[in-house]
């Protein structure tokens, strides 16, 4: 297929980091995934199924940033999953093949948070601080952000 070169600001560009797995999609293959999601015509129809970790975590839609999706898994292991943080964050990165930093970058970094932050927003009861800022970060998934962290029963097996 022939190839194009365009321009797109730094904004967007952040846009598709956000939505990217890292050391494996191009911009390309992040654009294709969000534009042709619902095009069941192309090769890339498995790509908008729910991702689905293991049987601990709740599924999450395809197409949710990776940013997004690290850390509603962190609170959700932390909130409902009674681990620590730091636990969470190594089991994850476990689940994902990635390194526990990969996971921390997500709740923290591009949130504009430190961890010490992080956690005094998981000690709320309802997560509505933490919520909040999802909400400002991911303005397209506030649904998702609620359902997500909805108060549920305690997991085991993790």
């Amino acid at each position: 297929m022939r190839k194009i070169t365009i321009e797109i600001d730094e904004e967007i560009f952040n846009l598709l980091q956000e939505e990217a797995t890292p050391f494996i999609d191009t911009p390309n293959d992040v654009l294709r995934r969000l534009l042709l999601k619902n095009d069941k015509s192309n090769n890339y129809s498995s790509m908008i199924l729910p991702r689905k970790t293991n049987d601990s975590l709740p599924a999450l839609p395809g197409g949710t940033p990776r940013a997004l999706e690290h850390t509603l898994q962190v609170a959700f292991l932390v909130k409902f999953g009674k681990m620590t943080r730091n636990a969470a964050t190594h089991y994850l990165s476990k689940i994902h093949g990635v390194a526990p930093q990969t996971i921390i970058d997500k709740y923290c970094r591009q949130l504009d948070l430190t961890a010490n932050k992080f956690d005094r927003l998981l000690e709320d009861g309802d997560l509505r601080n933490l919520k909040e800022i999802l909400h400002k970060k991911f303005p397209a998934y506030h649904e998702i952000i609620n359902e997500y962290l909805q108060p549920q029963k305690s997991i085991t097996n993790t």
